[in-house]
């Protein structure tokens, strides 16, 4: 028997089609957001059941991957501290110490308190007060993806269940009736993702439904990346802007205080600590792709800055995306940095910058496509009991 939520959220799991405009109106960030979880779940397992082969390959499309990224996002939603890896990054990094060691050996600046500044905790509180902001941008993001693609998915799954594997004009009309927002380039992109997943279905050859499935998969991802960078800027953005900026006049006033003849000596330490800022700048969107996203998928963590693992049998790709022999696919992983055969370069080291998230989203579509873990289940039955016991208040416990 199906448990009954709350008021304004899905009465069970798996979702019904029409549950995708009830999650998106959901007024709490969290909780939203591990709805929007199970939803992409939910919606994934029912796209690869229409798009799969004779041969029975599991084809995973973008809606599953959606399922890890809005799961890995929660937690950071839900984070309420620096995790240890992240301070680990702070102290490790070399470039960063070197601007330090440059500064430090003004013995004066050493003894006004800049290095000390930025070598102990002050900085990296900036970071912990900018948690909740960067959460926030997150879950802008969360809800900004889920509420344009999610109800397509839904809409092309209510086609292929009732056997309806549009064409031509009636297809070029259900893109239309689509509500897709973004750049008309980007939009485009996402208009070819839903022609390639209707002709997908439409193929009978394994190799080239497979291949038309992770074109769409990648079209898709795509445009849900050029809709993201906005949230995601902001996101990296958040912990220096501002924060840097306070505690530059905070240190000047304090310094005008202590000395306020050495008009010199303040404009010398204002220029040192300027001169620092780029570096602090660029660690913190080092930090903040660190800390944003190593994606959780199933079983293993897959940190978004180094390359994208062989699969565990060894190999990178499937079979069926092994070469690729699709022209519009090979053109598309070519024209973003992308290898053809090996993970080598994937690794994004900016997560602002689109053509680095490209080359690790696209290497991650394609070497997880038949994987059967991309449709496993995010929640354990406990967590799915939680969820739907519509009890859910912030704090949220109970969820990892």
């Amino acid at each position: 028997m199906t448990e009954q939520t709350g008021a304004g959220a899905p009465s069970q799991i798996p979702i019904e089609l029409g549950d995708v405009a009830t999650i998106i109106e959901m007024p709490d960030r969290i909780v939203r957001n591990l709805w929007i979880t199970q939803a992409y779940h939910d919606l994934g397992v029912r796209m690869c059941a229409h798009l799969t082969g004779e041969q029975g390959n599991s084809e995973g499309s973008w809606a599953s991957y959606g399922t890890w990224a809005s799961r890995t996002a929660g937690s950071t939603m839900r984070n309420q501290e620096l995790p240890a890896e992240i301070r680990d990054a702070y102290n490790a990094d070399h470039a960063f110490r070197e601007a330090l060691d440059r500064v430090g050996k003004h013995s004066w600046l050493r003894r006004l308190g800049l290095v000390r500044f930025m070598e102990n905790d002050t900085l990296m509180g900036i970071f912990e007060n900018e948690l909740s902001r960067i959460s926030g941008h997150v879950a802008e993001g969360n809800g900004i993806v889920f509420a344009e693609l999610a109800p397509v998915y839904a809409n092309m799954i209510a086609k292929f269940d009732a056997g309806e594997i549009l064409q031509g004009e009636a297809l070029e009309q259900f893109i239309r009736e689509q509500k897709l927002e973004g750049e008309p380039e980007s939009i485009a992109i996402f208009e070819d993702a839903i022609r390639n997943y209707f002709l997908a279905m439409d193929t009978r050859g394994q190799v080239e439904r497979a291949q038309l499935v992770c074109l769409a998969n990648l079209q898709a991802g795509l445009h849900e990346q050029q809709r993201l960078q906005g949230p995601i800027a902001s996101a990296l953005d958040a912990p220096v802007k501002e924060g840097l900026l306070k505690l530059r006049y905070w240190w000047l006033t304090r310094l005008l205080l202590k000395v306020p003849v050495l008009g010199w000596l303040l404009q010398q330490f204002d220029r040192a600590f300027c001169s620092l800022l780029p570096e602090v700048e660029r660690l913190a969107e080092v930090l903040g792709t660190k800390l944003m996203m190593s994606i959780k998928l199933h079983t293993m963590t897959l940190p978004l800055s180094e390359d994208v693992p062989p699969n565990p049998d060894g190999t990178m790709f499937p079979p069926d995306l092994e070469p690729v022999v699709l022209p519009q696919l090979a053109e598309l992983i070519e024209r973003w940095g992308g290898s053809m055969s090996t993970g080598a370069n994937s690794g994004a080291r900016n997560w602002k910058k689109l053509e680095d998230r490209m080359r690790f989203i696209f290497a991650l579509f394609r070497s997880r496509q038949e994987t059967p873990g991309l449709l496993a289940q995010p929640f354990t039955e406990q967590e799915r009991k939680l969820l739907l016991s519509g009890k859910l208040a912030p704090p949220i416990d109970g969820f990892n």
